[in-house]
């Protein structure tokens, strides 16, 4: 079959293109709705990570239990939402030791 299909017949390669079509549209789209879901993904879900040493405090900005959360966030990942929470690190940092008794005396005013 040359370029002149004298036979009246279809050409092959012409068809097996029309064939092809819908699986590249199919593809297309296939494609499309990973990279929508990508987005959303990526503006919907966030993930921190609280160090060690620090704690997190979960601060819900909408609904009825809007405020800090009760339970802090301890070490590690913590993935939210950004458009209803908020995450904030606190260094959790804690003195243990005994006073000797000059401070105690000064602290007392004596």
């Amino acid at each position: 079959m040359g370029m002149f299909n004298k036979g009246g017949g279809r050409d092959d390669a012409a068809f097996e293109m029309r064939r092809d079509g819908p699986l590249i549209k199919l593809g297309a789209i296939v494609i499309g709705v990973i990279l929508v879901l990508a987005l959303l993904g990526v503006f919907l879900l966030r993930v921190t990570r609280i160090e060690a040493g620090h704690v997190g405090v979960e601060i819900n900005l909408a609904g009825k239990q809007r405020g800090a959360s009760e339970i802090p966030v301890r070490t590690g990942g913590v993935v939210y939402s950004p458009l209803s929470t908020q995450i904030i690190e606190f260094p959790d940092v804690r003195a243990d030791g005994e006073m000797d008794q000059r401070y105690e005396r000064r602290a007392s005013g004596e």
